[in-house]
């Protein structure tokens, strides 16, 4: 599902991956603040409590390099 430029949608599958492949779900939102945005992401529908938090902290990495590489994008030269 897209909601330009709001909203996307979709299935998650890691195939090969030692945990369960089962598809999850992820949306993302995009929230205007102003001259900011703000990302929500919410990654759903879990095999387990492990896979979970394995993948909370995997997109917690994402996001934090994806927060500093936006940082530094936006300071000017």
């Amino acid at each position: 599902e897209v909601e330009r430029p709001a909203r996307l949608v979709y299935t998650w599958a890691w195939r090969g991956s030692p945990m369960d492949p089962a598809e999850t779900l992820v949306t993302v939102d995009f929230l205007e603040r102003g001259r900011e945005t703000e990302l929500v992401l919410v990654h759903e529908r879990f095999p387990s409590q492990g896979d979970r938090d394995q993948h909370e902290h995997g997109w917690s990495k994402v996001l934090g390099n994806l927060n500093r590489f936006l940082g530094t994008a936006a300071q000017p030269s």
